[in-house]
C-alpha cells in the first residue's frame, strides 16, 4: 500500500473503503425504491420487492463468483476512466469454474423467479420485480467496492 502512496493504517483504509461501499449500496437501495415508486408509478409493496431483490443480489454476491464473468467489463471501464494501460489480471479461471458460475447464476435466477410464484402465488410481473434488481445487485456489489477503492485512492492524490 505504501507503493501507492497510502500512509495510513491498512485496517483504517479498508474500513473507510467498506463504509464508502456500504453507503453506495444503501443509496442504491433508496434510488431503486424511489425510482420504482415515483418514476415507475408502482406502489410501496412493489418498490419494497425491488429493494428486497437488490439486497438479495448483494447477499448472493458473496457466494457467486461473478468476477469470472464481469472482470473484462470492469477492466474496460477502469481503462476508460483511469488509464489506458490499467489492467486487472485475475487468477486464471478454468472453463469448469466459469461454467459453475453460470450454472449458479442460472439456478439463482430460476429460484428467485419460481419460488415466490409457487409459495405466494405471485404473477410474472411481481416475480420480475425481485429478479431484475437481484441481477443488478449481483453486479453492482463489485462496482460499489471498485468505486470506493478509486475514491480512496483519488483522495490520496491530494495529500
Amino acid at each position: 500500500m505504501q507503493l501507492m502512496g497510502i500512509r495510513e493504517d491498512p485496517y483504517t483504509f479498508f474500513i473507510d473503503m467498506f463504509k464508502l461501499a456500504l453507503m453506495m449500496q444503501l443509496l442504491s437501495a433508496a434510488v431503486v425504491f424511489y425510482t420504482a415508486e415515483l418514476g415507475l408509478g408502482l406502489d410501496a409493496g412493489d418498490a419494497f420487492r425491488a429493494v428486497a431483490g437488490l439486497a438479495f443480489g448483494y447477499f448472493l454476491r458473496l457466494s457467486i463468483k461473478i468476477e469470472h464473468l464481469a472482470w473484462p467489463v470492469y477492466n474496460a471501464v477502469v481503462q476508460l476512466l483511469i488509464q489506458d494501460n490499467a489492467v486487472y489480471e485475475p487468477t486464471e479461471v478454468t472453463a469448469q469454474e466459469k461454467l459453475a458460475t453460470i450454472n449458479k447464476l442460472g439456478l439463482t435466477i430460476a429460484c428467485a423467479f419460481f419460488i415466490p410464484k409457487l409459495l405466494f402465488g405471485w404473477q410474472n410481473d411481481e416475480c420480475w420485480q425481485i429478479v431484475v434488481p437481484m441481477i443488478g445487485g449481483l453486479f453492482f456489489f463489485d462496482v460499489c467496492y471498485i468505486l470506493a477503492l478509486l475514491i480512496k485512492l483519488w483522495g490520496r492524490d491530494d495529500e
